[in-house]
């Protein structure tokens, strides 16, 4: 149950990030709709239940097994969230990116999971660790 919680805060915390990038990728006012939000929302969620379980269970609970560090531990899994999440977020485009869109989409994993690293720790201690 707390690995749902977890998972839910993180994706809550990410989803108004990447709303936020596919709009300056899609670069039109008109198409900051709901539609378009809801597509933000859902590629979110389904890159986060790909990316959260690898990070969660592989980077950071593997401990010892990976010979890594739990600093180590961590910007690996940050690095991997990034990367892969940018790329899910990329396949959710039907064209190809520029520089441009490409920098957008990765600036927005990066500041996501910045926010969630972050602002998660202080919520799950404020609503369910307390």
């Amino acid at each position: 149950m707390t690995y749902l919680l977890t998972f839910l805060q993180s994706n809550f915390i990410e989803i108004p990030f990447y709303c936020v990038a596919h709009a300056l990728i899609e670069r039109r006012p008109e198409n900051f709709k709901w539609i378009r939000l809801a597509r933000s929302a859902c590629t979110t969620t389904f890159a986060n239940l790909i990316t959260h379980p690898i990070v969660f269970f592989g980077f950071l609970g593997s401990g010892s097994t990976t010979g890594l560090t739990w600093l180590q531990g961590i910007l690996a899994a940050e690095i991997f969230a990034v990367v892969a999440e940018a790329f899910l977020h990329r396949a959710s485009f039907s064209r190809a990116f520029t520089t441009r869109q490409w920098l957008i989409v990765t600036c927005g994993a990066v500041i996501a999971n910045l926010a969630s690293w972050e602002l998660g720790p202080w919520l799950s201690y404020y609503t369910f660790l307390r």
